[in-house]
């Protein structure tokens, strides 16, 4: 700091480090809760790595399984990744990802923007291990209309070159499923809406709007 410079402070209840998926949803947990957060992002764009993913998550035993026709229950899913992970990853740690990921995903689409649908054909990626599922643990988060967020949005990381159609257009992991079907023309024009934020991209978005919308503090450090 330069000398004869002063730094105000800023109390609050929750520091959150970043703009990621994981920190907005921390921070709107708090905010929900009753306490005053702030927001700290070192780039000149919210989002962070969780703007330029895929966008899917991989939630075993969620609500929206059952919608899709396809069961799930939680011994499953722990003996799928406890075989998969071994020693790698604890067990206390993976029954409480599959405790907690479907109460996660519940509370964020019954407070929040940020809604989902069930890929009933995305398959766990290890047919042949005990509790694989032949689809619907992995989820696809619905695009979010990115105009509400209104300038904000030329603020949002970009997402990756390869989740871009010429450079452009986004595609959500459900649409990318039919345009490698060539031969279905008629699921193939569903592509040709054009919407304005796609994948982890409607997750950040959704997520900024919420925040905006608990008056949370933004910074750039």
């Amino acid at each position: 700091m330069a000398e004869g410079a002063s730094a105000s402070l800023n109390e609050v209840d929750l520091l959150v480090v970043g703009t990621g998926a994981g920190a907005m949803t921390a921070a709107i947990v708090a905010a929900k809760a009753g306490l005053k957060v702030l927001m700290v992002e070192k780039s000149k764009t919210y989002g962070g790595a969780s703007a330029t993913s895929g966008g899917g998550l991989w939630i075993p035993c969620n609500h929206l399984m059952p919608g899709v026709g396809i069961e799930d229950n939680e011994a499953d899913a722990i003996t799928y990744m406890s075989t998969l992970s071994g020693k790698d990853a604890p067990l206390r740690n993976v029954e409480a990802f599959v405790k907690n990921g479907p109460l996660m995903l519940r509370w964020m689409e019954e407070n929040t923007e940020v809604k989902y649908i069930a890929m009933a054909e995305y398959a766990d990626y290890y047919q042949d291990v005990p509790g694989a599922r032949p689809g619907a643990r992995a989820i696809d988060p619905i695009p979010y209309d990115a105009r509400k967020l209104g300038a904000d949005f030329a603020d949002m990381q970009a997402p990756h070159q390869q989740l871009r159609v010429m450079g452009m257009m986004g595609y959500s992991n459900t649409e990318g499923a039919v345009l490698l079907q060539a031969d279905d023309q008629a699921g193939r024009r569903i592509f040709r809406r054009c919407r304005l934020a796609f994948q982890i991209q409607a997750l950040a978005a959704a997520g900024h709007g919420q925040c905006a919308d608990r008056t949370l503090a933004a910074d750039s450090t």
